[in-house]
C-alpha cells in the first residue's frame, strides 16, 4: 500500500516516510483523489497530478489571485473542480482531456447559492449546494463539439 501525505511518501503501510524531492506541501491541501494511476491534489495553488506515487506533481488547473480549488472529482473521462474566489462565489470548471484545458460548466447558480460538493457518476456531474439541493449536469453534453 502506497500512501502519500503532506509531502511525504510510505510504501510500507505507514511504518516509515520519506519526504518527496518535489513535493506539494507549502500549500494547503483541501482534498485528494485518484483514479487509476494517477492521484490528484485540490490545493490553494491549483489542481495537481501524479503519476509516480507521489514523488513529483504538476500543476494541471493553475489557480489565479485570490482563488483556491476547494474540492473536486475525477472519473476516467473527465475532471471537475470547484474553484473557489476569496471575493465570494464560486465557478465549477470540467476538462475533458486530463487537464489540458478547461470549460466553465456551471456559473449560473442563483445569487447566494454555492456549490459546496460534487461527484461525477457516469457522465453526470452533481453538485451540491448550500441548502438549495442538488444540481447535475450531462457532461457528454457538454463536451460533444469538443475533441
Amino acid at each position: 500500500i502506497n500512501q502519500s501525505l503532506d509531502g511525504y511518501n510510505s510504501v510500507d503501510s505507514g511504518k516509515t516516510w520519506f519526504r518527496n524531492p518535489k513535493d506539494i506541501s507549502s500549500l494547503n491541501i483541501n482534498a485528494i483523489e485518484a483514479q487509476g494511476k494517477i492521484a490528484y491534489a485540490a490545493t490553494n495553488g491549483g489542481l495537481f497530478a501524479t503519476e509516480d506515487k507521489g514523488n513529483t506533481w504538476k500543476i494541471i488547473y493553475n489557480c489565479n489571485n485570490g482563488e483556491t480549488i476547494s474540492q473536486f472529482t475525477t472519473n476516467d473521462k473527465f475532471i471537475s473542480i470547484i474553484s473557489q474566489s476569496n471575493y465570494g462565489g464560486n465557478i465549477i470548471f470540467t476538462s475533458n482531456n486530463n487537464g489540458k484545458t478547461w470549460k466553465e460548466t456551471m456559473d449560473n447558480f442563483p445569487a447566494g447559492v454555492y456549490a459546496t460538493s460534487l461527484k461525477i457518476f457516469e457522465d453526470k456531474l452533481f453538485v451540491s449546494t448550500n441548502g438549495r439541493s442538488v444540481w447535475s449536469l450531462d457532461l457528454l453534453r457538454q463536451f460533444q463539439n469538443e475533441k
